[in-house]
C-alpha cells in the first residue's frame, strides 16, 4: 500500500513540475520574423517564430547580373544579425549591375563612372590591377608581371620591359615602342566595360582634381574616402584646407544631392592576399606612363597621420606597374 503512495505521490510531484516547466516555456514571449528578398537575389536565413532575445544571423545572395544594395534599415553590408525583440519583416533590396556616370561640369566633358572597376556600389572597393593587365590576380609582384621579363635578382634594373617602353636602357635587348599611353586592348576598364570606357589619363586626373570641389569624410554610408562634387563656384574648384590638405568639413551649400562622385580609401594590392592600407589609403591608376617606364602615373590620398591629404600634382607621385591598384573609368563625350 506504501509503495502504491508513494508511487502516487511521484507521479504527480513530476506531473506538477512538467506543467510549471511548460508553464514557464510557453510563458516565454516569442515574435514572428519574415525574411523578403527583392528580385535579384535571397535571403540565407528562415523565417519563422523565435524567442525574444533570441540572436538570428543572415545574409544577402545576389543573382548574376545583380549586386546587393542595402537592407531596409540603410544597412549596406551583406552579412548582418538581429536580436528578435518584437514581429520584424527585413527586406533585402537587389539591384540590376549597370554603369553609371556623372557630369561634374569639366572643360573636357568626360563623364566620371560612379562606381570603381568591379564595383556597382559607390562605397565597394572592387577589384584590382596591375598597368596595362585586364585581368585580376591572387598577387601582385615582379614575377608575374604581364610586361617584364623576370630574373632572380631583386632589382628593378633587371626587369626588362617588352611593352610600354620608351628608353631603350629599361627594354628587353633595347627594345623601345615609344608608347606612353595604354591602348584599348591593355585597358582593363575597356576590356571589362566595353569601348566607351578607358582610364583617365594623368591629364584626366589633373583636370578632375583642379575643377572640382573635394572632400575628405569619414562617414559616405559608413565609408570613408574623397566625395568630389561638381564646383558651384571657381571659388571651390581645387579648395583645401589647411596646409593644403584636404578639406573635411565641405560648404553649407554642398550636400549628396549635388552631382558628385565617391572615390573610396581602396588601399591597393601587392606581394600579400587582400588589399593593403584599405581604409586609410586609396591608389589609382592612371592610362599615363612617366618619366622612368617602369612606373606609371596615379591619383593617390590617405589620412595616415598627417591628415586627410590627396596628392594633388598627380604628375609628381609615382608607382612601379607591378602593383595592384584600383582603377575609375570615365566616358568621354
Amino acid at each position: 500500500m506504501r509503495k502504491i503512495l508513494w508511487a502516487t505521490i511521484s507521479v504527480a510531484l513530476i506531473s506538477i513540475v512538467f506543467e510549471e516547466c511548460k508553464e514557464k516555456e510557453e510563458s516565454i514571449p516569442k515574435y514572428n520574423v519574415q525574411f523578403v528578398a527583392t528580385e535579384g537575389g535571397t535571403i540565407e536565413g528562415e523565417s519563422g517564430e523565435y524567442e525574444i532575445g533570441k540572436y538570428l544571423f543572415f545574409n544577402a545572395i545576389p543573382n548574376d547580373g545583380y549586386y546587393f544594395d542595402q537592407w531596409c534599415d540603410g544597412n549596406v553590408n551583406s552579412g548582418s544579425y538581429l536580436i528578435v525583440e518584437k514581429d520584424t519583416t527585413i527586406t533585402a533590396t537587389f539591384k540590376k549591375k549597370t554603369i553609371t556616370t556623372v557630369d561634374l561640369g569639366l572643360e573636357s566633358g568626360n563623364l566620371w563612372a560612379t562606381c570603381n572597376l568591379g564595383a556597382y556600389r559607390p562605397w565597394d572597393y572592387g577589384d584590382y590591377y596591375a598597368w596595362g593587365e585586364t585581368e585580376t590576380k591572387e598577387m601582385y609582384g615582379s614575377s608575374n608581371y604581364k610586361y617584364w621579363i623576370y630574373s632572380d635578382v631583386e632589382w628593378l634594373d633587371s626587369l626588362k620591359l617588352t611593352k610600354y617602353c620608351h628608353k631603350a636602357k629599361y627594354g628587353k635587348d633595347g627594345f623601345v615602342d615609344s608608347l606612353t599611353t595604354l591602348q584599348p586592348e591593355d585597358d582593363a576598364a575597356t576590356a571589362v566595360w566595353g569601348t566607351e570606357y578607358s582610364t583617365p589619363t594623368v591629364d584626366d586626373w589633373a583636370e578632375l582634381v583642379n575643377q572640382c570641389y573635394l572632400v575628405y569624410t569619414h562617414d559616405y554610408y559608413g565609408n570613408k574616402g574623397i566625395i568630389v562634387f561638381k564646383a558651384k563656384s571657381d571659388s571651390d574648384k581645387g579648395a583645401r584646407g589647411e596646409t593644403n590638405k584636404l578639406i573635411d568639413t565641405p560648404s553649407e551649400s554642398y550636400t549628396l544631392s549635388d552631382p558628385h562622385i565617391f572615390i573610396p580609401f581602396a588601399g591597393w594590392r601587392e606581394r600579400v592576399k587582400g588589399a593593403l592600407n584599405s581604409g586609410c589609403s586609396g591608389r589609382y591608376w592612371s592610362a599615363s606612363l612617366r618619366g622612368n617606364p617602369h612606373q606609371a602615373y596615379n591619383f593617390a590620398f590617405d589620412d595616415y597621420y598627417t591628415g586627410p591629404r590627396c596628392y594633388l600634382d598627380v604628375k609628381g607621385y609615382d608607382e612601379y606597374r607591378q602593383r595592384g591598384f584600383s582603377i575609375r573609368p570615365i566616358r568621354r563625350k
